[in-house]
């Protein structure tokens, strides 16, 4: 249901993926691929409250000598996601993934540091991910284009709002 561009020679990162997907993903990507990184694996992120997770970088001290975000990453960088859902810190993850990629990319000529990473987050808006467009009635517009979407706006929603009844308007293509 989704698909990338992977290239010899370049760094290509796996977001989160259900454990079959990812499997398979890893099999038929890392041997066309310069650089395999693997968001899962790569950055671990510790939930706490209000929104907030610390993210580390699990090879983060074997790769700073190629990405000073990752050896940032190996002492923690603590994030406050603006989005709803858990699910959001699993793109936190690849986010981070992806920045350290970057970095190993440009050869250490693209340096990304954690406070530009926090006002990045802090700043981030994305419309048409369940956003609540009105209180009373509620009313949240989410674009979800999949089964791991609707799945996660689902859980969204029964985390916020429990197990409140809902109608459901739809569109299909």
């Amino acid at each position: 249901e989704k698909a990338g561009i992977i290239r010899a020679h370049a760094v290509t990162v796996l977001a989160p993926q259900p454990l079959p997907w990812r499997e398979t993903v890893r099999q038929v990507v890392r041997p066309k691929c310069g650089r395999f990184l693997d968001a899962e694996s790569l950055i671990l992120c510790a939930p706490e409250p209000a929104d907030t997770a610390l993210f580390t970088c699990a090879g983060g001290s074997s790769l700073a000598a190629e990405s000073r975000l990752a050896g940032e990453l190996a002492r923690g960088i603590r994030l406050v996601s603006v989005l709803a859902g858990a699910h959001q810190f699993g793109n936190l993850c690849t986010v981070l993934a992806a920045l350290v990629g970057l970095e190993i990319a440009s050869g250490g000529t693209l340096r990304v540091d954690s406070a530009s990473i926090r006002a990045g987050v802090a700043a981030t808006r994305w419309p048409g991910r369940f956003e609540i467009a009105c209180r009373e009635p509620l009313v949240i517009v989410d674009g979800a284009h999949c089964v791991l979407s609707a799945e996660a706006l689902g859980d969204t929603f029964r985390a916020l709002f429990g197990e409140r009844e809902v109608v459901v308007v739809a569109g299909f293509m």
